[in-house]
């Protein structure tokens, strides 16, 4: 089998990869209900466990200014309306945490844009309101997006009592001259003393972005930063390639021709020093593009995106994954008449080609609309916000002892799973959902109807497993064969993948590993991750088309 020297997706982008997975059965969490009333299991309970939880992502969209390689949601405005994006962002929070019928909320992440720009104050009203709807675990991770500037330093202490644990320092560069390229507007004495005081109030909690493959840069000049990041860097790094994106002024740059950019094969060699040097400083490679010292230092978050997990997006341009139980099975009412809900799934045969989500730590996009076989016009956007059933929720949503609605899901969804003749349990169906872009406009939305959602896309059994697939092998442990099972009852990662002359060859070449522990790469899997992916898309779309 050729390889192809091609690195993984690690683009600042293309890494922050969002996703869903289940909960193993026989895993136990210590829950803190803080108010949230949550019900023991009973035996009459069929709906599975996946569906009581979910992460929350929260959006918050703006900036000090762009950066010349950014094109995410993000806007500049001189005056932020702190207190109407606190109500908003609260209410479409608990509006959407009804929808979803869940039970707990795993972890809740803050990004951007740059959410230390807000008030303390705002993501505390979030996780009070949080709290006050669902159980979360008693040492919940709490993470939020930050830059090493001296106005955000100061709020560090604040964004701690407000009930964030966890912090993400988008550092990028310790080069003065590439923080100038790249737009940053803090120093490398400012990054270098806010890592100092974050570790003090995260310690282990702690993360830092570094982007690679920078213009002009050398691989001499990146092993001499890399032995400056592990000075001041104790628990989590995160690595990312430098991707020119349309639209932004590098790319312009770039086409211009007046930016010296690295090629592939330095890239490459950079990914690989990093790797190598992390390596032998304590740090794993838990993720193609994230690092850490030890296990508590893991991003729960993105390792629910990894795993399978649902998650709800809330703010301008959040994107989620998850079953809306209220809204789908409310009045038995048929789900594709719901407002902007696709009444045709994306194709899943061997032409769809699932592109991994763009997006920041947290922040998904939506599935790519220039696919093959992917009918982008039935797509419906939101503009007819009518449905009476999303007003009654949003209503209900204002009050935080309004359980009605959770336990409404519960019977609805356990009458409506049923099995195939085979036996083989049919479940609810996921949706992908895209909230409105613009702030202001955003905002007026959830003010009146409860939440802001203007895309929704109904995703297939395959659309899930093809997610699953992209996502799950980018992490060390691979996917586990209980949660494929979990997300596609009735089969096994050997029924699917274990005849192919593909992965017998890729083990054979030391690429990856299919045993009873689930389907992985190895170490040098991992770092041509990029060329095994489309094999093992068409294997799987091969697999679901002959069931069809």
């Amino acid at each position: 089998m050729p390889l192809i020297r091609r690195l993984p997706s690690l683009s600042k982008n293309l890494s922050r990869v969002l996703l869903n997975h289940q909960r193993c059965e026989s895993s136990t969490h210590s829950l803190a209900t803080n108010g949230g009333h949550v019900e023991p299991r009973s035996k009459e309970d069929h709906y599975p466990l996946w569906m009581e939880e979910a992460s929350l992502y929260v959006h918050w969209p703006y900036c000090q200014k762009r950066y010349t390689y950014c094109n995410f949601n993000k806007y500049v405005t001189p005056t932020i309306d702190q207190n109407r994006m606190r109500a908003c962002l609260v209410r479409e929070a608990q509006t959407l945490i009804k929808l979803s019928g869940v039970k707990q909320v795993n972890s809740i992440f803050f990004g951007g844009g740059t959410p230390s720009l807000a008030e303390p104050r705002v993501l505390e009203g979030v996780i009070e309101a949080v709290k006050e709807l669902v159980a979360m675990p008693t040492d919940v991770e709490i993470s939020m997006e930050a830059n090493p500037t001296s106005v955000e330093m100061k709020k560090l202490e604040d964004f701690k009592s407000a009930g964030v644990n966890r912090l993400s320092l988008g550092i990028q560069a310790l080069d003065s001259n590439d923080l100038k390229t790249l737009g940053r507007e803090h120093t490398v004495g400012q990054s270098l003393t806010c890592i100092h005081e974050a570790r003090k109030l995260f310690p282990d909690r702690l993360s830092i972005d570094i982007i690679f493959g920078r213009p002009s840069q050398t691989l001499n000049s990146w092993e001499a930063e890399l032995e400056q990041i592990l000075q001041v860097c104790d628990s989590h790094i995160s690595l990312y390639q430098l991707t020119l994106e349309p639209g932004t002024l590098l790319y312009k740059f770039d086409q211009q021709g007046v930016l010296p950019m690295p090629d592939a094969d330095l890239i490459a060699d950079m990914y690989e020093t990093a790797v190598e040097r992390l390596a032998q400083a304590g740090f794993h490679r838990y993720e193609v593009s994230n690092f850490a010292r030890t296990v508590r230092a893991e991003s729960i978050h993105n390792k629910a995106y990894w795993e399978g997990k649902q998650y709800i997006g809330v703010g301008p341009g959040a994107h989620g994954r998850f079953v809306p139980i209220t809204e789908q099975f409310a009045d038995n009412a048929d789900p594709s008449g719901k407002r902007g809900y696709s009444q045709s799934l994306p194709n899943g045969k061997r032409g769809y080609s699932q592109s991994l989500p763009n997006g920041k730590r947290g922040y998904s996009q939506s599935l790519p609309s220039h696919s093959k076989g992917h009918d982008e016009s039935k797509e419906r956007t939101i503009n007819n916000r009518s449905n009476k059933n999303l007003i009654k929720l949003s209503t209900a949503a204002k009050s935080n002892n309004d359980h009605q609605s959770r336990e409404l899901s519960v019977t609805a969804v356990t009458e409506q799973i049923g099995a195939t003749p085979d036996g083989v349990p049919t479940l609810p169906q996921r949706e992908a959902r895209i909230q409105t872009l613009e702030p202001d406009t955003w905002m007026l939305e959830v003010e009146k109807y409860g939440d802001a959602t203007r895309k929704r896309i109904p995703l297939s059994n395959v659309d899930v497993l093809r997610e699953l697939l992209l996502t799950g092998l980018r992490t060390r442990p691979g996917i586990s064969d209980q949660t494929w099972q979990q997300l596609s009852p009735g089969d096994c990662l050997r029924d699917v993948f274990g005849s192919s002359d593909f992965i017998k060859s890729a083990r054979e070449s030391g690429l990856m590993k299919l045993d009873d522990a689930g389907l992985r790469c190895t170490h040098r899997g991992l770092n041509v991750l990029d060329s095994l992916l489309p094999d093992l898309t068409d294997i799987l779309n091969s697999h679901y088309d002959r069931q069809s």
